[in-house]
């Protein structure tokens, strides 16, 4: 298996710029894995391939105004993307946030103790640890103190970091907030590929995201094509709905760049699952129903919380598809992968019923990494968009379908051109 097995021609011009307008009126590439038969719709005839007791699983993140444009202390232009918040647990301890039971919601703001002998009035800057990128790179060093909104934020470069990551501290007054401050002058940021802003901001969020789990750097995009009263449908219809959480990082748009995709490192992000998701999940498994994921980041959730087998222990991987039973194979940094064959058994999904293994309510960072070969324990279906060449997500649908199978798609919907990736068409694999 090559990284170049995973490439594909595609034309600038079909790489959508604008999303569809409604939403659900964007084209949707039907692909059958049991025949390999495809099929060209409207997103809005999704409701023709959901049936009652079925359960349509979300990822109701929501992307933060990351992108803060700025001076840096010479006067020249400065930009952040923010991708992940860190704390600071003590001198020269650095860990991720923790966020709700077991898993992700910001730490408790917590101010320095004042030196030994110096006034305990209260402090006057409340302080942020994130990850970011910033430009221009090679001009921002550490103990550069970047400025925003004339004053109202700071950065201060803690540390550089590999791939042109800094660690900056972002700062504000006493009487504000850091959340305020990046709302009133962040950009929502928008994919590479995407060249010219859009009016509305909120046309990069989806309908269900929820504004107290803004957390994220780019959108679960294959949600974007639902609607309040598609979703009002196919609920009618007994169609189930359930929502989860995963941080999606800028690392889901970047192609994989060494020859052999298994000495890829894989970005990690957070992810929730919470009691009642996973209630709903084990039950339409045990009744028959059908999970379908809408978008590969809860993909990537519920098979990590299918496979979670402790705390920081991801390993639900197979090789030659032997799955969860067998023991796990791990890259020299303890990601997680299913290698080998691009050759992948799909079986009718519908029926397994109660002997399937069940999703636990958990979460944590994840770095699974789904190459073909992998066999899923609990997504039986996948609304997704169409994903650049090269990349983990290109590899995760191939494994999920076929490569052969993708391939064929994605050859018919250039061909047809169809809009691709984030403000582009979708495609539902069952």
């Amino acid at each position: 298996m090559r990284t170049e097995d995973f490439d594909y021609e595609l034309p600038d011009e079909i790489i959508a710029q604008t999303p569809a307008d409604p939403r659900d009126s964007c084209r949707l590439l039907v692909l059958d894995r049991l025949s390999g038969a495809l099929e060209h719709r409207r997103f809005g005839d999704i409701l023709d391939y959901l049936d009652p007791g079925d359960l349509l699983v979300v990822n109701e993140t929501r992307v933060l105004p990351a992108r803060l444009r700025g001076t840096r202390a010479g006067g020249g232009a400065a930009e952040l993307l923010l991708l992940k918040e860190e704390c600071d647990r003590g001198p020269g301890v650095l860990s991720h946030c923790d966020r709700g039971p077991g898993v992700l919601s910001h730490c408790t703001r917590a101010t320095p103790s004042p030196p030994t002998g110096r006034s305990t009035d209260p402090p006057s800057l409340i302080s942020e640890l994130w990850e970011c990128l910033a430009r221009p790179g090679k001009r921002i060093r550490e103990g550069d103190v970047l400025t925003f909104g004339e004053g109202r934020l700071t950065a201060e470069v803690v540390e550089r970091r590999a791939e042109g990551r800094r660690l900056v501290r972002l700062s504000v007054a006493a009487d504000d907030t850091v959340s305020t401050a990046l709302h009133a002058l962040g950009e929502t940021p928008l994919p590479p590929y995407i060249t010219q802003q859009v009016d509305d901001p909120e046309l990069y969020q989806t309908v269900y995201a929820n504004a107290d789990d803004e957390h994220s750097a780019a959108a679960p995009t294959a949600g974007l094509h639902f609607t309040p009263e598609l979703l009002a449908q196919a609920q009618a219809r007994g169609v189930g709905l359930a929502k989860l959480r995963l941080d999606v990082g800028l690392d889901t748009f970047r192609p994989v760049t060494e020859d052999d995709p298994t000495q890829h490192v894989i970005h990690t992000e957070y992810y929730y699952v919470p009691p009642e998701a996973a209630a709903a999940i084990n039950a339409t498994r045990a009744r028959g129903g059908r999970v379908i994921a809408v978008g590969t980041t809860v993909v990537r959730a519920l098979e990590s919380a299918s496979c979670d087998r402790g705390p920081g222990v991801l390993s639900h991987v197979g090789e030659g598809g032997t799955g969860a039973a067998s023991d796990p194979e791990h890259s020299a940094d303890g990601q997680s992968f299913a290698a080998a064959s691009s050759e992948v058994r799909v079986e009718d999904v519908r029926g397994r019923g109660s002997a399937r293994p069940t999703v636990r309510s958990t979460g944590g960072p994840t770095s699974l990494y789904i190459l073909p070969g992998f066999e899923f324990q609990v997504v039986d279906a996948l609304i997704t968009n169409f994903h650049v060449p090269r990349s983990t997500l290109m590899m995760l649908v191939s494994a999920f379908a076929s490569r052969e199978q993708i391939l064929t798609a994605y050859a018919e919907a250039v061909q047809r051109r169809y809009r691709f990736f984030s403000f582009g068409d979708a495609m539902l694999i069952r």
